[in-house]
């Protein structure tokens, strides 16, 4: 079975100067970074179970240990995931694909899955491209999820962040 492969695209930055020089919008920054809930928790993205599940192999501090919801609410305030112009690859498969995440069949690269978990409910990110073109004036960060080798037709500009599941 082949991997699940997500890119996260980005459209560049078109205001100001910018819109004139494409050089610089292909140096803007966007990044994928650490965020709150409405109600001022750290935001991960993550089942409880999951962050019990993955977060060790991440953070290298054992569920047990008492520093353990203290350095995962970190490790996601730290989060920093700058998005080049080109996008990034992340490969979100699980050792079996048709089986739910579990302790016998975690993600083949961890941090990608959790990046990408995160990604779902970033409040930078739509979960479709109709959402992102509705209106103008969304964020700068966007992402949809479109199944195995599909594409955007042509008649649609990409979005500023794009997370999809087909090639380049």
């Amino acid at each position: 079975m082949s991997d699940k492969i997500i890119f996260i695209k980005r459209k560049p930055y078109t205001r100001g100067k910018v819109s004139k020089d494409p050089s610089i919008a292909a140096e803007d920054k966007y990044n994928i970074g650490g965020s709150l809930t409405d109600s001022g928790a750290v935001y991960k993205g993550l089942s409880f179970e999951e962050e019990r599940l993955l977060m060790p192999r991440i953070i290298g501090v054992p569920v047990e240990d008492v520093s353990f919801t203290k350095e995962s609410n970190a490790y996601f305030i730290r989060m920093h995931k700058h998005v080049p112009l080109g996008g990034i690859r992340l490969n979100v498969s699980l050792v079996d694909d048709t089986k739910p995440i579990s302790a016998s069949n975690l993600p083949k690269v961890i941090e990608d899955y959790v990046l990408w978990k995160y990604c779902q409910g970033y409040s930078s990110c739509v979960d479709s491209i109709e959402g992102f073109n509705s209106n103008i004036r969304t964020p700068p960060a966007k992402f949809w999820n479109v199944p195995d080798k599909a594409k955007p037709t042509a008649t649609v500009k990409p979005p500023s962040i794009v997370l999809n599941a087909e090639k380049g």
